[in-house]
């Protein structure tokens, strides 16, 4: 009798142990940050010159695969900078211009990171004096496989850009999206219409540049002058996630 309750107990303190494991589908990723700098300091201002990139943890072909492209985005960003290379210029725009401080950088951040998705956030930053350029646009990956997703990947199936009828909502969805927000303004009256222009097939809607956040929300994201002459910064619209 002894022996069953000791049996029971045992049995019920590792189904208890069992249930304190996080399921696969919470599970997180874990990754370092590194970078190339070719950042120099100089008695009238800065340059601020380079790429900081995420490394994830493993050896899995997925996770070499998402290394391998994040580290490639920030060398093929870097490759034809040297270090010092813009004194000359910044010495100028100081003298000329009064700035004081030179911008070429990205930056690769982490957002969404849960069970077998990892998405990142690229943030572009170019100032050389006069208006600086800021853009962003995020990338995200099936951590077992490497596969980069694309819009079908991540919107419900009823939104999938792929399909005759989930390009048509899809599209439609951004549409109104993009006049309600960005009509009022006076110079960018024609954002909309752009959009329908530009993004006219399946193809064209379905590997348009997106955001997929930490909390799972999905935007549409669109460059510097990608739909507007202007250099107004990146529009955005949220769109439907099934990772929301």
């Amino acid at each position: 009798m002894k022996k069953l309750v000791a049996l029971v107990l045992a049995l019920t303190v590792l189904l208890t142990s069992f249930s304190a494991i996080p399921i696969s589908a919470e599970a997180k990723v874990k990754y370092t940050k590194k970078s190339i700098d070719y950042s120099t300091k100089y008695s009238f201002g800065n340059d601020y010159l380079y790429a900081q990139y995420l490394v994830l943890s493993g050896r899995s072909n997925g996770v070499k695969k998402i290394n391998k492209r994040l580290y490639t985005t920030a060398y093929d960003f870097m490759k034809y900078s040297k270090k010092g290379e813009n004194e000359q210029m910044i010495s100028y725009i100081y003298e000329y211009d009064g700035f004081n401080s030179l911008y070429d950088t990205l930056d690769i951040k982490p957002a969404y990171n849960k069970g077998k998705i990892f998405s990142v956030k690229y943030y572009y930053h170019y100032q050389h004096g006069g208006a600086p350029i800021k853009d962003t646009y995020g990338e995200a990956f099936n951590v077992k496989t490497g596969k980069l997703l694309k819009i079908a990947d991540l919107v419900p199936k009823a939104y999938n850009p792929t399909t005759k009828s989930g390009y048509k909502k899809l599209r439609k969805y951004v549409y109104k999206k993009l006049k309600k927000k960005y009509s009022s303004s006076e110079y960018m009256p024609d954002i909309a219409d752009t959009f329908n222009r530009k993004y006219d097939t399946k193809k064209a809607l379905n590997e348009a540049k997106y955001v997929l956040t930490s909390k799972g929300k999905l935007y549409m994201y669109f460059m510097t002058y990608d739909l507007s002459n202007n250099a107004d910064g990146c529009l955005f619209v949220k769109i439907p996630s099934k990772y929301a």
